[in-house]
């Protein structure tokens, strides 16, 4: 008898013991089974952002390949003068021959420089590069600092424009300011010529103000040449 009930202790024993490991396996699995839940709803979640980056890039990289061309600055693809009225319908304004300069702004910019290839290369570059200010997938601070660095060089380019001052030696800054300011002078005068022309209603300013103010941000400038198209190869 004693031994019977000895028996069924250890069957008893034995049946918790099981109970005990299959409950500790149950609470495992419920574990490894939170962790893939929450591990797949944070891949999920996070699709949409990767997305926006990869957009970004593609973005980003698009803006620093759009490069001023040879046919441009020789005006082999000149376009109409577009109606004035549907040409400041939107922001980006008409563009027959789709080199990234709006019409009318290329236009005038052959009318302000008819006998300078130089010249005329930097503020269509200057030009197009404002242009991009009005991109619609500018959305974030990364397309938008793409878009500064394309100004800067630009304006760098422009700037190449002006003839060099040279100073002579052991010149005090004074004199060196009086020998500099005309070529400064200048040098601001071709920059404000075409931002006058890119940004001519309170529309296209004003955009431009709210990119600043949206994604404004620091950064720096992106190396390489300035000039898409080497002022020296340029006839005059």
């Amino acid at each position: 008898f004693l031994l019977l009930i000895n028996n069924k202790m250890k069957l008893l024993k034995n049946c918790l013991e099981y109970f005990k490991k299959s409950k500790i396996i149950k609470i495992i699995i419920w574990i490894i089974a939170i962790v893939l839940i929450l591990f797949i709803g944070v891949v999920i979640y996070r699709i949409p952002t990767v997305a926006e980056q990869i957009k970004t890039k593609e973005i980003v990289a698009d803006i620093h390949n759009q490069k001023l061309k040879i046919e441009d600055v020789e005006g082999k693809n000149l376009p109409p003068e577009p109606n004035e009225k549907l040409n400041d319908l939107t922001l980006e304004g008409i563009d027959v021959n789709q080199n990234g300069i709006r019409d009318d702004v290329e236009l005038a910019i052959f009318k302000l420089y008819p006998d300078s290839a130089r010249i005329r290369s930097g503020a269509l570059q200057y030009a197009k590069s404002l242009q991009m200010y009005f991109r619609k997938d500018i959305t974030n601070s990364e397309t938008f600092v793409a878009v500064m660095q394309k100004n800067s060089k630009g304006d760098s380019c422009l700037a190449q424009t002006v003839p060099r001052v040279i100073f002579p030696k052991n010149i005090s800054y004074e004199k060196m300011d009086k020998i500099a300011k005309p070529s400064l002078i200048l040098m601001k005068t071709r920059l404000k010529e075409i931002e006058k022309l890119v940004f001519n209603t309170e529309t296209r300013k004003n955009k431009q103000e709210e990119n600043y103010e949206k994604y404004m941000t620091s950064y720096g400038e992106k190396p390489g040449e300035d000039c898409d198209i080497d002022p020296f190869i340029l006839p005059n």
